[in-house]
């Protein structure tokens, strides 16, 4: 006899985090690991593979089909105990497991009721029968593939669901393929239409040349809901020196420029990304376009952190990338540190910190508004600023650079109650085309 206790914690892990399949079937993380443990053990399969703290399907539990005749770990349910959890009971179930057709009249009903699963597996369960001819049966016992008719696909939908107008997207959704037209099986993840999105579930990247989701339509908003799109990639921060401080000199992945955590198409316009996790990415971990990235953490991605051309990023982290850590036009709020590239590149940045870029700590273009950022720790300028417009920065603080702390290179930018500290050997505290405003400190001393 299967202990539903068990389905149920498999259906939870299957679909969140560990730590939030713990938390939703109101257990420890070590007692929901032993249960999926004692599980496999009573199936004699191998449900999912052990990736550090993450439980991840396996393949066949995945991608298992209902006729393939493999994995011989598929185990036999008691007939008493299959027409009990599918039907009001026993004998009723039984009278009406005929063969041939009977049971696909029958079962739609009796398992949408029972197990508030999608009609589409009891489908898939009945048109297995009527292929085989019959249900096929031993004594007792009634043999079916248990994960993808009863488990992984009963509580975790086959296709993506809409609640509340908002298209949900998780592992099992995405290798089913139909998230929206023209999406096929496995990923990347297609969305060709506009509107909302939400993750109930981590996405892992298949491997780091894969895009995990594309976006081909304009006017969609992504909700990671918490969750993580997660890839296997790492990368290494190396160092030099200046002035007898570290500095990272560039930051090495095992992938560069492969496939992204989200990709929005060059064509399309106002994506947004927010609320959630990308780690491990061969390419660039988000690319939006036009839209709000809000509340993510990005690391050890083989491109840049995040970019956002002619959007706003706010309320976010970069870190371990390869490129630059955040591209936008407006970028407020962010923390970045340990970057291949520049730390943030952007027109409007308020309250921003950047500790630790190969390149110039901020990289700042038209129309520049930099005011209340820190800076340190970059192989290039603080605050490199080139545009043909002129710009203001103000109450910042700039310190060890492998270049000038703040330097405009074509237009006039004003400066204003900054502290700038420590720039390259025979560098400048501010260069180029500077005008202060009011007292700026110079290390020591007020700015001459």
């Amino acid at each position: 006899m299967i202990d539903l206790r068990h389905v149920r914690h498999l259906l939870a892990v299957a679909s969140h985090s560990t730590v939030q399949a713990a938390a939703a079937v109101h257990l420890t993380q070590l007692a929901l690991t032993k249960s999926i443990a004692r599980f496999e053990e009573e199936l004699d399969a191998k449900l999912f593979d052990r990736r550090g703290r993450r439980l991840v399907l396996t393949e066949p539990t995945r991608t298992e089909s209902p006729s393939s005749g493999t994995n011989a770990g598929w185990t036999r349910l008691s007939r008493t105990h299959a027409l009990a959890e599918l039907g009001p009971t026993p004998a009723e179930g039984a009278a009406e497991l005929g063969s041939g057709a009977a049971p696909c009249r029958a079962m739609p009903q009796l398992v949408t009721d029972r197990m508030a699963c999608h009609r589409v597996v009891a489908r898939a369960f009945c048109a297995a029968g009527v292929e085989r001819g019959r249900l096929d049966r031993e004594g007792d016992t009634v043999t079916m593939r248990l994960i993808f008719f009863a488990v992984a696909a009963v509580l975790v939908p086959a296709h993506a669901g809409a609640v509340d107008g908002v298209i949900e997207i998780n592992e099992a959704s995405a290798l089913a393929g139909g998230v929206t037209p023209g999406d096929t099986a496995g990923f990347p993840v297609t969305i060709s239409t506009a509107g909302s999105y939400r993750l109930t579930s981590n996405l892992d990247q298949p491997a780091p040349t894969t895009d995990v989701i594309v976006v081909e339509a304009s006017d969609v908003r992504i909700d990671l809901n918490g969750f993580s799109i997660l890839g296997e990639n790492s990368c290494t921060v190396v160092l030099g020196s200046v002035n007898d401080n570290s500095v990272p000199t560039s930051v090495g992945c095992t992938t560069t420029g492969g496939g992204s955590g989200v990709k929005a198409s060059p064509s399309v316009q106002r994506v947004s990304v927010v609320n959630g996790f990308v780690h491990g990415l061969g390419g660039t971990c988000v690319i939006a376009v036009e839209g709000v990235v809000r509340d993510l953490v990005v690391s050890d991605c083989g491109g840049s952190g995040i970019n956002n051309s002619n959007g706003i990023i706010r309320d976010s982290r970069a870190s371990r990338v390869s490129g630059s850590g955040v591209f936008a036009s407006i970028v407020e709020s962010v923390w970045i540190r340990d970057t291949g590239l520049s730390g943030v590149q952007g027109s409007n940045i308020t309250r921003a910190l950047v500790n630790g870029a190969a390149g110039d700590c901020f990289s700042v273009s038209s129309y520049a508004n930099v005011h209340s950022v820190g800076a340190s720790l970059c192989g290039g300028s603080g605050i490199r600023f080139a545009s043909s417009t002129p710009g203001l920065v103000r109450d910042v603080t700039v310190r060890t650079t492998g270049e000038h702390s703040i330097e405009s290179s074509v237009s006039i930018l004003a400066v204003s109650g900054s502290n700038l500290s420590d720039p390259g050997t025979g560098q400048s505290y501010l260069s180029g085309s500077i005008q202060q405003i009011g007292t700026n400190i110079c290390g020591p001393i007020v700015c001459p």
